[in-house]
């Protein structure tokens, strides 16, 4: 009895030792964020698949380029201008004065009396007669600009005789000229029936072709425009008007070569036109020949100065490294069209990429009030709160922008994967899922980040996903012994293993899985496998304190002291060698986390085998950085080092007492 009292007793006062170490740690402590390329303190760790802090793209890689409505109503009044004067030659009747209508003899032989102009008198001698009248008093209303009454007489001139090519192809031009007119009051899809009965009279009506090809652009029909372009230039190739349109067109459709070839033609036409400048721009900027993609935004910038071109101008500085240049060109784009949701997105970019995170804030907030149905924009935002979260020194302050990071990574994931919308890359959606995933666990949400992880696990399934389930099941688990809830700690240990097999087996170079491997090992009380595990970690990250760190833990498991005692050396000799070094000053309250926790380790190893000179001289450095930790390794000392270690590790509701920091 005696001997059961006296454990329980030291588990307590062990247990209220931890609680004094663990409030007395700096916040920074308690978790730590990793990559791939970028892995620091931490004892379990997250990997990003790029650094934590990795550049975000822009979106004009994701999107199609086109022509804005200013651009497409520039090509339409040009081809409206053009009708039935610079285009293809037609049939033309010899005009005729209207008034001779009057003249012409009924089939009874009667005068034909005064005419209606409303109703044309149909009267005439014979049919063929009257119909070249009637087509003659039309090409004289049409020369009138009276295109009501030269339709009317084109009519009656078809009726009368069907063969009369010069009727038919007036009454064409006459729709033509209609349709434009009804384009431009009533809009494209009022016009289109109206080119089609040109089209109808007349196969070689190059006008109506092109005509309706702007009334489907304008409807964003591009197929339908396309064909009608292509019909207006295979009928009269010297349509230039139409270069710049079908020029776009190739473009979206990755034709770039056929492209350059329509836009490069616009271009010898007329190098003034702002418009092909734009176009060709875009096929150079598709090309990465860079230099002639800027002289060609600059040109068309020069000559009217568009949105578009700035948007894009700011794209090639970006492509040169000319950050300053690139927003400045975003700026001007957004001063001409404050609702292009494309600039207010790149320029947020621009300005996460120099770190400028409260701007970045800005601008994808904007970019989201005109598009909110834009995951990326959410996304990308979401990466704004998360580093702002980072950097935050205020823990309220820190778990807010957590928590506004964690409703922006939801909110994209809603949207990326609602239903209708495709062709989202599964390992972005993976990215997604796994950055949704971490900051749930910031703000210490672990079953609901189990649920994320593992839909990044389900998008992509490699070795990344799997450490980061891993992680999140590991820390559910430590979430679990909080709240005393052993078998279920039990059971998110097992699947945190099972895990984290998978990744080493994907990839035996995971230095991350490795870690959390062995950490998760030595919490199943596995200290043997748990030690070969970090000692790989270490061979793959030959200065990584944690990994040193973990494995002197595991050595201390097996009771191999002086086996633990070399690695918290090493651990000691690292942490003092970074938080000595005046190029990490911004790191230096990590580092100094890290030594701390080294020098505990140290010291408490040093003593447990019996070398209280050691002890006392890692001691007394820890004194110098933590005064307060220094005086409570008094009390550690008194823990014996294996029959009780154990039995305190099973017991503690946080975590092993020995491992510093958590």
């Amino acid at each position: 009895m005696k001997k059961q009292v006296s454990r329980f007793s030291i588990v307590t006062t062990v247990f209220l030792l931890w609680t004094l170490i663990f409030n007395s740690l700096p916040t920074g402590a308690q978790g730590d964020i990793v990559s791939s390329d970028d892995i620091s303190g931490g004892s379990s760790v997250f990997v990003f698949r790029r650094s934590r802090a990795a550049a975000q793209s822009k979106f004009a890689g994701r999107t199609t380029a086109k022509r804005n409505k200013a651009q497409k109503d520039q090509t339409r009044n040009s081809v409206q201008a053009k009708t039935g004067k610079a285009t293809t030659t037609r049939k033309r009747a010899p005009k005729v004065d209207p008034a001779a209508i009057a003249t012409l003899n009924k089939p009874t032989g009667k005068p034909a009396g005064k005419p209606d102009p409303k109703k044309p008198d149909t009267a005439v001698a014979t049919a063929e007669q009257a119909s070249n009248v009637f087509a003659g008093a039309a090409e004289t209303f049409l020369e009138q600009g009276d295109v009501d009454k030269a339709l009317s007489y084109f009519i009656e001139s078809t009726k009368l005789n069907p063969s009369n090519l010069a009727a038919r192809e007036g009454l064409s031009e006459a729709y033509t000229l209609k349709a434009n007119s009804v384009y431009n009051a009533e809009g494209a899809f009022a016009a289109i029936p109206l080119y089609e009965l040109a089209i109808k009279f007349n196969e070689r009506n190059d006008s109506a072709y092109a005509g309706m090809g702007t009334a489907y652009d304008e409807l964003e029909q591009s197929d339908k425009a396309f064909e009608s372009y292509e019909k207006a230039l295979s009928i009269n190739p010297d349509l230039s008007d139409l270069y710049s349109p079908v020029g776009i067109v190739y473009f979206q459709r990755g034709e770039i070569a056929r492209a350059d070839d329509f836009l490069s033609r616009a271009v010898a036409v007329n190098a003034d036109d702002d418009q092909a400048q734009y176009l060709m721009g875009l096929i150079r900027y598709k090309q990465n020949r860079t230099a002639e993609a800027q002289a060609a935004f600059e040109k068309s910038i020069r000559v009217k100065p568009t949105a578009e071109s700035h948007y894009y101008l700011g794209e090639v500085f970006d492509r040169l490294d000319r950050v300053d240049d690139s927003i400045r060109e975003y700026n001007r784009a957004i001063a001409l069209n404050p609702k292009y949701p494309e600039a207010w997105f790149d320029l947020g970019a621009a300005y996460y990429n120099r770190k400028r995170w409260d701007d970045a804030e800005k601008a994808y907030n904007r970019a989201i009030e005109l598009k909110n149905d834009n995951y990326l924009a959410h996304e990308y935002l979401g990466d704004v709160y998360r580093q702002k979260a980072t950097d935050a020194v205020d823990p309220a302050v820190r778990l807010r922008l957590f928590r506004d990071a964690e409703a922006s990574y939801q909110l994209a994931v809603v949207l990326a994967t609602r239903p209708g919308v495709s062709g989202v890359d599964p390992a972005l959606l993976a990215e997604l899922n796994s950055k949704h995933g971490f900051v749930l666990g910031r703000i210490s949400k672990w079953d609901n980040a189990v649920v994320a992880l593992n839909k990044a696990v389900g998008n992509n399934s490699d070795a990344v996903d799997y450490t980061n389930i891993g992680w999140a099941y590991y820390n559910a688990a430590q979430a679990n012994r909080v709240n005393k809830a052993d078998a279920e700690a039990a059971a998110n240990l097992a699947k945190a293993k099972e895990n984290l097999e998978k990744a080493v087996a994907l990839d035996p170079r995971a230095a991350g899985a490795y870690m959390n491997l062995g950490v998760t090992l030595s919490d199943l009380g596995d200290f043997t496998a748990a030690a070969e595990a970090l000692k790989r970690c270490i061979e793959l990250r030959k200065d990584w304190f944690s990994a040193l760190n973990e494995l002197g833990l595991a050595y201390r498991g097996l009771n191999k002291l002086d086996d633990a005692a070399e690695r918290f050396k090493d651990a000691v000799k690292l942490s003092e060698k970074n938080y000595s070094d005046p190029g990490k000053a911004l790191q230096r309250q990590l580092f100094k986390s890290n030594l701390t926790s080294s020098l505990y380790n140290l010291s408490l190893t040093e003593k447990q085998r019996g070398k209280d000179k050691e002890a006392k001289k890692a001691q007394d450095r820890l004194r110098e950085l933590d005064p307060n930790l220094a005086n409570a390794l008094e009390a550690a000392y008194l823990i014996p080092v294996n029959r009780v270690t154990n039995k305190v590790q099973q017991n503690n509701p946080l975590k092993r007492l020995p491992k510093l920091p958590y």
